[in-house]
């Protein structure tokens, strides 16, 4: 570990972004067709789903907060983020549920009248995810220094230990999402008001790659997926990634594949489910004995290619803000400001 200078861009960052949202289409997608009934849920897919869950989320969720300590002090900051996130949130949180009702019958997780109702607070689909980061970037705001930082993430993940919540019913979920996503924002301020620099050491990714996997075998061996207590296992999966990122730089078009998948993950991330489970409704339709297998290659590909596509469009005719691909054009945040 090393002091970093803030100013310098760590494009290793970008490319972890791209391993992680690709991890989370693939595993997206590959639910989508268990659930409906397409493909079998086997030992080794069920594994790999558990492994995948322990890293991608969490590695935005960490780089995410790394990236806005310490602007997230500043109040023009914190209005703009959490003006911008909300306004996404609700959006692509009413389209889907636009999308999905008309649907009910066709979609694994049908939506109701009463789903419109609480969307403001309580998330539908993957957009929880825009939740927490409201939730970890409003406390950066307020937790600057770095044992406060550390300190209020252990606390959230043993708050959030799920024996805890078991007798609040439906509200046992939206209460999660915080205690176990909000943390990792946290540990990524940390990472940032420390001033240190990750050192991508090929060796020790392999170990914290070994250590992640045989915790998720634990957990799937158990039934269940990787919790609170499996945190820093988690935390080490988010290492192997970023050293996996750092030495995609010596093959050049993997590199400029994850760079493309990184810069472009917020579309993917909103999108990827309409796009990939909206291909996956119409296939099952039109070719019902299409094979599963070039099934999912055609909903993957959809969900990856689908969301950047529409992105490179919104920004053609201005709508990237409208959309909320892009911040609102409201109190423009500072550029750079010095680690105290």
């Amino acid at each position: 570990m090393g002091a970093m200078p803030q100013a310098h861009r760590d494009h290793a960052l970008d490319r972890a972004k791209g391993l992680a949202i690709f991890a989370v289409v693939l595993f997206h997608v590959t639910r989508g067709f268990v659930t409906a009934g397409l493909l079998p849920q086997t030992p080794g897919l069920r594994f790999a789903d558990t492994l995948a869950y322990g890293w991608h989320v969490q590695t935005f969720l960490v780089i995410a907060g790394y990236l806005a300590f310490p602007r997230a002090a500043l109040g023009r900051f914190q209005l703009r983020r959490q003006a911008s996130l909300y306004y996404t949130y609700l959006l692509w949180s009413l389209i889907t549920w636009l999308l999905l009702v008309p649907f009910a019958s066709k979609v694994n997780t049908p939506l109701t009248w009463q789903d419109l109702f609480w969307i403001p607070v309580v998330p539908i689909q993957h957009f929880w995810f825009l939740l927490v980061l409201m939730a970890g970037t409003a406390l950066l705001g307020l937790l600057r220094s770095g044992p406060l930082l550390l300190a209020s993430a252990v606390l959230l993940l043993a708050i959030g230990h799920p024996s805890v919540f078991d007798d609040l019913g439906p509200a046992n979920y939206s209460l999660q999402i915080y205690f176990h996503g909000v943390p990792f924002v946290l540990i990524g301020g940390w990472l940032s008001q420390s001033g240190l620099r990750v050192v991508p050491a090929p060796w020790a990714a392999l170990i914290c790659a070994a250590a992640l996997a045989l915790a998720a075998w634990g957990a799937n061996h158990k039934g269940a997926e990787l919790g609170p207590m499996d945190v820093p296992f988690m935390l080490a999966g988010g290492y192997a990634v970023y050293v996996a990122a750092h030495y995609s730089a010596r093959i050049p078009r993997l590199a400029a594949a994850l760079d493309l998948l990184g810069r472009h993950s917020l579309a993917i991330y909103i999108l990827h489910v309409i796009a990939g489970a909206g291909l996956r409704i119409i296939l099952v339709k039109l070719a019902p004995g299409l094979n599963t297998g070039i099934a999912m290659l055609l909903s993957l590909g959809a969900a990856v290619i689908g969301p950047i596509v529409a992105e490179l469009i919104a920004r053609r005719l201005g709508l990237a803000v409208l959309l909320g691909l892009d911040p609102l054009p409201f109190w423009s945040e500072p550029r750079k400001v010095a680690t105290a």
